[in-house]
Parts: C-alpha cells; sequence; structure tokens
C-alpha cells in the first residue's frame, strides 16, 4: 500500500509538472540590452564586427531550464514580418549576409532566459544592407514560438571630405620610408566641381628652415605630391609636383565629381611615373568601343620624403591641403611598385598584409585619430587644423554593390526599357555596370544605393538574375549578400480596354494583298462585359 502511494504521489507531481510546463508560454527578454527591440538599425563597417543581442526565456518561471533556442527566421511574411519604416521596398525581404552567425554570449550558460548574439563582420562582397529575422522556440512544446523580430544591418564606407581649409596628416610616416628602394603612395580620390586652383591631395613634404654655412637650408617644402587644378589651356587634371622639378601633368584631363585613383611611384634610379584610373586601356562594359581614360606619365626626380636620417624630425606627410573634396584608401609602400602592381593596388578593397606597405588609412568608422593599418608603423592619421575633415558615408569603386530590387520587375523581351536598379555600396565611378542574365550593359550612377540601366534585348521570355558592378563587370554582386533579384522578360503584347474601337495599324493595312488575306494572334479577353462607352 505504501509503495503505490508513493508511486501515485510521483505521478501526481510529475502530472503537475507537465502542466505546469505547458502552462508557461516563450516570450522575449524585456531588458533591451539583452534583446534588442524589433526594427533596430544597426550600422557597420567592412572588417569590423557588430552583433544583435537576441534573448528569450519562460513565463511565468523564469528559473525553469527549458529546452530553449533562437533560430533564424529566412523567410519573410508579407504584411506580418517585417514590418515599419526600416523595411519599405526593397528591404523588405529577408536576407543574411554569408558570414553572420548566431553566437553563445561569453560567461553566460545555455539556461533560462536562453541568450545569443547575431554577430557579423562584412567582409569584401558582403558590404550589402541586411533584413535579418529571429524567433525564440521551445523544444518541449513545438507549437511554442515567440513572435518574430526583425532587424536591418546596413554596411556603409566612410571617406574623408575637405572643404579646402582642412588638412589631415601623419606626422611619423615619412621616418617609416627609406630611400634606398624609392617609395610609391596613391588614393582614391573624388574631386568636386566647387574647388579651384591647385589642390594638393597628399603630399610628403618637410618643415626645415634653419641656417647653415652655405645658406638656409629650407629642406625642399614639397618633397613629393599629388595635385588636382587646371592647366593653361583650362582642363582640369591630376599633376605631381616637388619643388625639385615642378609640376608634371597627366596627358588627359581628368573630370570633377567622379571617384578617380590616382598614384606615384619613385625609384631608386630616381625614374617614376604618374598613374591615374589604371595602367592600360579598360573597355567601359565588355565589348564597348568606349574605354576608361588612364594615365601613365614618365618623368623623373631626385626628391625623396624627408625620412630623419639626419635626426631632425621635420618631415611631414599631408592630406587634403587646399584640397575640395573626398579621399579614401590612402596608401603608402617603401618600394617603386611597377605600373601594373599599382594597378593591383587600385583593384584590392583590402591591403593589410601587403609586402612594403608602411602607411594604409582606410577612414573605417570612427573618427580621428586614425590607425596607420600598416604593420610595425605607427602612425596615426590625425586632424591637423583645428576644424577637422568631415567624415562621409560614400562607397567607392574597388567595393561591390548588391543589387535589392528593380523599379521594373517585368520588361519586354525586345529590350531597351530603362529602370532604376535598387541597392546598397554603388560608388559614383567612371564604369558602373549592370548584367541581366549574364549580359553587361553600361550603367548610370544615380546615388549611392542606386544604378540606372537599360536592359538589353533580343532575349527569350524568361527570369534572369540581375547583377551591379563599379568596374565595368569585373567584380559583380556576389551571391554572399544572401538575396537574388530576377528581372521577368516577356513578350510585348497590346492592351485594349473596350473604348476608342480598339487598336488601328492603318499603314500595315495599306501594304496587304489585295485578295486572301489570314490574320490570326494570341488573344487574351478579361472576363466580364465590355467597358461602357
Amino acid at each position: 500500500m505504501q509503495i503505490a502511494k508513493v508511486l501515485l504521489c510521483a505521478t501526481l507531481v510529475t502530472a503537475l509538472a507537465a502542466t505546469a510546463a505547458k502552462g508557461q508560454t516563450i516570450g522575449w527578454c524585456t531588458d533591451a540590452a539583452d534583446a534588442a527591440p524589433s526594427g533596430t538599425v544597426y550600422e557597420t563597417y567592412y572588417g569590423q564586427e557588430t552583433c544583435i543581442p537576441l534573448c528569450v526565456n519562460k513565463s511565468p518561471n523564469t528559473t525553469y531550464n527549458g529546452q530553449l533556442s533562437i533560430d533564424k527566421v529566412e523567410q519573410e511574411s508579407p504584411g506580418v514580418y517585417p514590418t515599419g519604416a526600416a523595411f519599405a521596398f526593397p528591404h523588405d525581404e529577408v536576407n543574411f549576409p554569408a558570414s553572420g552567425s548566431l553566437k553563445p554570449v561569453a560567461n553566460y550558460a545555455d539556461v533560462d532566459p536562453f541568450k545569443r548574439n547575431y554577430c557579423f563582420t562584412p567582409q569584401h562582397g558582403e558590404e550589402c544592407a541586411y533584413t535579418v529575422c529571429f524567433k525564440g522556440t521551445d523544444a518541449e512544446q513545438s507549437s511554442s514560438a515567440t513572435d518574430v523580430r526583425c532587424y536591418k544591418i546596413e554596411v556603409y564606407n566612410q571617406v574623408l571630405d575637405f572643404d579646402g581649409t582642412e588638412v589631415a596628416s601623419a606626422a611619423d610616416l615619412s621616418v617609416a620610408v627609406g630611400p634606398k628602394e624609392g617609395f610609391s603612395m596613391g588614393a582614391w580620390v573624388y574631386p568636386k566641381c566647387t574647388g579651384t586652383g591647385n589642390q594638393t591631395v597628399m603630399a610628403f613634404g618637410s618643415s626645415r628652415n634653419f641656417a647653415t654655412s652655405l645658406g638656409t637650408d629650407s629642406g625642399l617644402g614639397v618633397r613629393n605630391a599629388i595635385r588636382y587644378g587646371t592647366t593653361a589651356s583650362g582642363e582640369t587634371t591630376f599633376f605631381y609636383y616637388d619643388d625639385y622639378l615642378g609640376p608634371v601633368y597627366a596627358e588627359n584631363s581628368y573630370c570633377c565629381g567622379k571617384w578617380h585613383y590616382v598614384g606615384v611611384s619613385v625609384g631608386s634610379d630616381n625614374k617614376a611615373f604618374l598613374m591615374v584610373d589604371g595602367a592600360y586601356a579598360k573597355s567601359q562594359v565588355t565589348g564597348s568601343r568606349n574605354t576608361i581614360r588612364f594615365d601613365v606619365k614618365s618623368f623623373e626626380t631626385a626628391s625623396r620624403p624627408d625620412n630623419n636620417l639626419d635626426g631632425d624630425g621635420q618631415g611631414t606627410f599631408q592630406v587634403g591641403e587646399s584640397f575640395v573634396g573626398m579621399v579614401d584608401e590612402v596608401s603608402v609602400f617603401d618600394k617603386a611598385l611597377t605600373s601594373s602592381e599599382l594597378h593591383a593596388v587600385m583593384e584590392k578593397r583590402d591591403l593589410v598584409g601587403s609586402a612594403n606597405l608602411k602607411g594604409y588609412y582606410t577612414m573605417t568608422g570612427g573618427a580621428f585619430p586614425f590607425a596607420n593599418q600598416a604593420a610595425g608603423v605607427t602612425a596615426d592619421l590625425t586632424a591637423e587644423t583645428a576644424t577637422a575633415p568631415t567624415l562621409a558615408q560614400k562607397a567607392i569603386p574597388p567595393m561591390i554593390p548588391c543589387v535589392l530590387g528593380l523599379q521594373h520587375s517585368v520588361g519586354p523581351s525586345d529590350g531597351s526599357c530603362p529602370m532604376d536598379v535598387y541597392g546598397w555600396s554603388v560608388a559614383d565611378g567612371l564604369a558602373p555596370a549592370c548584367s541581366f542574365g549574364g549580359r553587361v550593359i553600361q550603367g548610370t550612377y544615380v546615388d549611392d544605393k542606386t544604378v540606372k540601366c537599360e536592359t538589353p534585348g533580343h532575349v527569350s521570355p524568361r527570369y534572369v538574375n540581375v547583377l551591379a558592378s563599379n568596374d565595368a563587370g569585373s567584380q559583380f554582386t556576389s551571391s554572399s549578400v544572401g538575396k537574388e533579384v530576377k528581372h521577368l522578360y516577356m513578350e510585348s503584347s497590346l492592351y485594349v480596354d473596350g473604348n476608342g474601337g480598339g487598336a488601328e495599324a492603318d499603314t500595315v493595312c495599306k501594304d496587304l494583298p489585295t485578295r486572301a488575306v489570314t490574320f490570326g494572334g494570341w488573344f487574351c479577353p478579361k472576363c466580364g462585359p465590355p467597358a461602357s462607352s
């Protein structure tokens, strides 16, 4: 009898526990530090990790150790989630970045409440905008789940924006550039059309100015500079300058209001060249006769950065003196790169780890001072003037844009349908392009989220993937952005509403023969009576 009572009690306790568990519901934790509110927008940058805190628990007993989990929701439910201003078209569909993942919270056991962080460090090809959604679930109650929470992650690039009065400098950089193997430097440069006169993009200089037995040693104040200005013929272009040689102008003119890559390389034998927008001819799109203007202008100079071999510490490196425009990806090597090597530097998104790299400033996130990302050289880029250059969020051509939506999802198979292609990280460069099912067509920059393209034609009706490129199609939208955008080609058709006598083709009729004629076509009658006149 006693055994029966014990078994009965154990059964009752188990039943009560099961009933209590079933009575509990799973929900999001109430503290925003543990579970970010739905609709939160996170900004991040290339190579910088951002994390979304997520937390679920069971109520009312938060000490109950249930089998809880937090899962990704990879398919949107239109009108249900995602909703809100942050998720307006084209951000109304879920897309997870390939390298993002749910991670355990450090020093926290998997109990109730159950916590996870969704973390993402943008890589090359992932500089896009993402809509990510999650829900909490309970393995003990398959029907129990939280509502879905959605978040937006926006990946930006940051550049320095100069108004002509601001200067940034890295005081110790010239010390790292020895004269033995020569040197090279370059940057992405966006001259604004409001700038006037000769503007210095970047320059090595010297502040020496003291008396010697042979006279005053001024140290050649401008040792090696890249400038943008106006030639004697009135054309705007880039040029090299130093106080030893004077100016060396590029052969071609280069417009303001576009991104250009400009670099200079000086060898130990004094042979040098100025490179603008590449080392060789490149079509704006594959097969096009339109080529991107470029320069590799040769010259010779004996001028070098003041690298403090005499111990006076007077060498300087400045960015943006008198310049009106934007600058990004400033790099300095203590080696004379070949034109092909400098061209490769232009095309790379990330130079960290490059051989002979002594200065590398990406302006990524944060604020002044910007750390030198070249290994072993502590020469931060600081604001030299009282007013620092502005930090602007702008895409540059080495970035790969993503496509998030289309102005027209359906178009005629004959093509020639101009449309806005909506995306992210679209750069105001020289060679934007779109791909419709592998057919590449030149694009027109609208803004950093839009490129305008005209559909190529003469294709059979079908769906095609739409991709975008900042560099004439060398790099197109990557699958790592978690989203495919398709355009539907369809045969053109004539729609009549029953008013006005329908459509006419009188000129065709005049050419028809006078005897037997056969007419035919595909028709799709609209259900219901014809429209009243």
